[in-house]
């Protein structure tokens, strides 16, 4: 498989436009947050670069890189890793969140931008990341574990929700 996982340049839009039109929230999560559909992509792009370079941030946010998996030309699906953990992301969150367009999964991309992600955060200095999932996703649990994720625990995610797994994956 030929991913390329890499952040948005302005032209991307319409890969992006595409990518998101096709999302549906069956997950419950949105594509990406923040998205503003009237202004220019190129305001959009400029966002989540602030978000990386911990600019004007909301609260209980942190600095986070948005990344995008590319497969002949096409987003296939979305990564975001958080430089820092706050209370929220320690419990529930974790360094690393992905997803996959609904059309392209049980293909082996979520794995493979989860891998590639991993040099990146070793880069950045980590030595071992946190994942979470929720304990009847059996896809990403699959994903975590065969990325050397070890099981820490699971928690509480709140009334009528699934045990969330936290694992760690040591860099």
């Amino acid at each position: 498989m030929n991913l390329e996982l890499r952040r948005l340049t302005e032209h991307d839009e319409a890969a992006y436009l595409k990518a998101r039109s096709r999302w549906g929230l069956d997950t419950g999560l949105p594509f990406t947050s923040d998205f503003d559909a009237s202004a220019p992509f190129k305001n959009y792009v400029q966002l989540l670069e602030d978000r990386r370079l911990g600019k004007d941030l909301a609260p209980g946010r942190v600095p986070d890189t948005h990344y995008f998996g590319f497969v002949n030309g096409e987003i296939v699906g979305r990564l975001s890793f958080r430089h820092e953990l706050n209370e929220f992301l320690t419990r529930l969150g974790g360094h690393i969140g992905y997803g996959v367009v609904p059309e392209f999964r049980r293909r082996g991309h979520a794995r493979r931008m989860l891998e590639l992600s991993l040099p990146i955060s070793r880069a950045m200095g980590f030595t071992k990341v946190l994942l979470t999932c929720a304990d009847d996703n059996i896809g990403s649990i699959r994903t975590i574990e065969s990325c050397g994720g070890k099981l820490q625990d699971k928690v509480d995610a709140g009334a009528g929700q699934p045990l969330r797994r936290r694992y760690w994956i040591h860099l």
